[in-house]
């Protein structure tokens, strides 16, 4: 039985600490944890998609919802994606995170470097968090542009 427990718990371990793999901290707003990733959308393919992927994690007690817009822009032919006004619900304890939560987001090229060299970016246009119960901002970024 204690075998199988420990195993259990390198399995979770393995899981949890795989599924953060690659994110990098953002900001950290009224205890929910904000990282960002960018990253091909098939690993093994360096010509598929770019995709930029968010993780919310509320280390909190209280339930909050993470609001955003997020913008693509790419400065050389002028494109620009924008995601809309987006809300995500994050309970106490629970992380939110790429594909599965529906929190990736297909950028523009297929090169990377576009996004560390400043040819390409994204941004957020804003980003704050609210009290899921009153809906009170809790938390306004420091980080967005206007």
């Amino acid at each position: 039985m204690k075998r199988l427990v420990l195993l259990v718990a390198i399995a979770i371990a393995s899981i949890t600490v795989f599924g953060q793999k690659g994110y990098t901290d953002f900001e950290t707003l009224a205890d929910v944890q904000i990282k960002t990733k960018l990253a091909h959308s098939n690993s093994k393919d360096a010509s598929s998609p770019i995709e930029l992927s968010l993780f919310f994690q509320n280390t909190g007690t209280t339930e909050v919802v993470v609001c955003y817009e997020l913008y693509i822009e790419d400065e050389e032919s002028g494109e620009i994606r924008h995601s809309g006004h987006k809300e995500i619900k994050v309970k106490p304890g629970q992380k939110q995170a790429g594909k599965i939560s529906n929190l990736a987001y297909e950028l523009l090229g297929k090169n990377i470097d576009d996004y560390t060299n400043g040819n390409k970016r994204w941004y957020f246009k804003s980003l704050l968090v609210k009290n899921f119960a009153t809906g009170e901002v809790i938390a306004t970024s420091s980080k967005t542009e206007e």
